[in-house]
């Protein structure tokens, strides 16, 4: 059999040369379809209103798309009460190549539902690489974002670390600060705290963690032991005691002065809970409800359960599937703030050049032109309150369909076709660091050739204008489902922890180790049962493993096990004990 030579040549590169990376020059309407889909369900929302998706519809066929067009056009476009001229009863000459999104929609409020339909015109793939709106062509640039989370070690004015996570709706800033705390004995201590920067509010961020949880269960939920209350000041030189009014908080030495969290939840508490104080009242969610509602200029638990819930929709699908570490981790937003608090020290010292904690993404991009808007329309509903109707979230939520492809043309992420050769491999393979979830203010090292920049990136290839901020990817580049690395999320903090605990353990074990306190002080298991029952009704409160345990003696006393099978045996025989009152009643 000949071969000839451009066979020969074509045979000898496949199988000797590196190949370039075909997911780089792959474009799928499938593809963006799923990440719009993906992004409209993260915007669901179930609080004092209803936003539900009941189901997505893609229509292809283009006389069905113009039909159900002509059909918005005359019940809902905005010239429908001019009398103007319906602008899909004509063939338009600059017209789009698109799919038509139809979303349906649950949404309600005051017991009042209704079913919404929401059409988005979504622009498809045409020669290979581009999208055809409104008669031009334009194609789609990739953005290289931070894999998961990102610090501030590049700005050269930084007072404090911290470490933010970018969502589709808001960025989560969280930073550690340095403050001094007054023991009993006198001794001046310095304390970090975690603060964190969300709806343009900075606080402690223990108090979401607080006014969700109350005190006994974030204390099981953060993993921190020997937290102690009582009315009398416990003297004990391996421990430090700290007033609250007529309350005394104990923690020991060892793990305050090694766990920086324990001295965030400390400071928190001295702070926070200075006055006239009783153990019940802050031991109550109501109470930091308050607290937190007050940041926000209304001390009501209503507001505090609105911020509540404002904060766990921040959590987005993007986002828990970006972030490599397990699900249990990050379950909703609170456990990824835990993660973040936990694993600070390790975050703050990234390198926030290095590509190997980037990704590139595409689909993903256009999806949050759309989602931008939602989330704007949804929040300003959230700011309404109780005034919510069903007849304003249908129009807040509704949006005019050629919203994306209006969004596309004015996009800095998508660049119109002036090429005069037909070098399209390039055009490809752009990317910027810049655009909507990116890098707002440029940073002067990113001028700088990073090492992981080869083979990578070209280092040859980038703007006049602005150098470093964009170019062009290497067609070789390895790719992990976007990611330039496999790389792991550090979490290590629960090992870390435990290790602090028995160090501690050694000399003071919790068996030998008891400390007696008033019997006011300290919450039996029915008063546990009742406190939850008084309790607004959120969220199923996390299980604790600390329960109060009473001796031969009258006194109460503080122990530290495990003992879940006995709390749900008592639960069991205290509800049947209920249940038989009721009968004889």
């Amino acid at each position: 059999m000949r071969v000839t030579q451009s066979e020969l040549i074509k045979r000898y590169n496949d199988e000797n040369r590196e190949q370039f990376n075909p997911k780089l020059f792959e474009r799928s309407d499938d593809k963006l379809i799923e990440a719009l889909e993906t992004a409209i369900l993260s915007c669901q929302r179930e609080q004092n209103f209803t936003i539900k998706v009941q189901s997505f519809t893609v229509i292809k066929e283009y006389s069905a798309i113009m039909g159900i067009m002509k059909y918005y056009e005359d019940k809902h476009g905005r010239n429908r009460r001019k009398r103007k001229v319906n602008q899909y009863d004509y063939v338009d000459l600059k017209d789009s190549d698109v799919i038509l999104l139809v979303v349906t929609y649950l949404i309600g409020a005051k017991d009042q539902w209704k079913t919404l339909t929401s059409y988005i015109l979504v622009p498809i793939v045409v020669e290979k690489y581009y999208y055809k709106i409104f008669g031009n062509m334009y194609s789609s640039i990739y953005q290289i974002v931070d894999g998961s989370v990102y610090n501030n070690s590049l700005k050269a004015n930084r007072k404090y670390p911290a470490v933010i996570m970018k969502t589709l709706s808001h960025p989560v800033n969280i930073k550690r600060t340095k403050y001094k705390l007054n023991t009993m004995d006198g001794s001046i201590l310095e304390v970090n705290n975690y603060e964190v920067l969300v709806f343009r509010k900075n606080f402690g961020i223990m108090k979401y963690f607080l006014a969700k949880y109350g005190i006994y269960d974030v204390l099981y939920f953060l993993g921190l032991k020997y937290i102690n209350y009582s009315y009398t000041d416990v003297k004990d030189d391996s421990l430090y005691t700290f007033k609250l009014g007529s309350i005394f908080i104990t923690v020991p030495k060892i793990l305050f002065d090694n766990d920086k969290v324990t001295q965030s939840f400390i400071y928190t508490m001295v702070t926070e809970t200075a006055g006239s104080y009783d153990i019940d009242d802050i031991a109550r969610r109501e109470f930091w409800l308050k607290k937190l509602g007050k940041e926000f200029g209304s001390p009501v638990p209503e507001k505090g359960i609105s911020i509540l819930n404002s904060l766990e929709a921040i959590r987005d699908i993007n986002t828990v599937n970006e972030l490599g570490i397990p699900l249990e981790y990050k379950y909703d937003i609170y456990c990824i703030l835990r993660w973040i608090i936990r694993e600070f020290d390790t975050l703050k010292n990234r390198d926030g050049l290095d590509l190997k904690y980037k990704r590139i993404r595409l689909e993903e991009v256009i999806a949050s032109l759309y989602t931008l808007k939602l989330n704007k329309s949804i929040y300003m509903l959230s700011d309404l309150g109780s005034k919510v109707t069903v007849d304003k979230i249908e129009k807040f939520i509704r949006t005019r369909p050629t919203y994306l492809i209006e969004a596309i043309c004015k996009c800095n992420l998508s660049s119109y076709r002036n090429l005069v050769n037909d070098l399209d491999a390039i055009t490809a393979l752009k990317y910027t660091y810049k655009g909507e979830g990116g890098i707002t203010t440029p940073q002067i090292q990113y001028r700088h050739v990073h090492p992981s920049h080869i083979g990578r990136v070209d280092p040859d290839s980038s703007t006049k204008s602005d150098p470093g901020m964009s170019g062009v990817l290497c067609p070789l580049v390895e790719t992990y489902n976007g990611h330039f690395s496999n790389f792991k999320e550090p979490n290590e903090w629960e090992a870390n922890y435990a290790n602090l605990l028995a160090m501690y353990e050694q000399d003071h074990h919790p068996m030998k180790r008891i400390f007696h306190y008033n019997e006011k002080q300290l919450f039996g298991f029915k008063e546990v049962l009742e406190r939850h029952n008084r309790d607004l009704e959120l969220l199923k409160p996390v299980e604790r493993k600390v329960v109060f345990k009473r001796t031969e003696n009258t006194n109460r006393y503080w122990e530290e096990e495990d003992y879940i099978e006995q709390i749900r045996k008592q639960n069991n025989e205290y509800l049947k004990h209920q249940e038989v009152k009721k009968d004889e009643c």
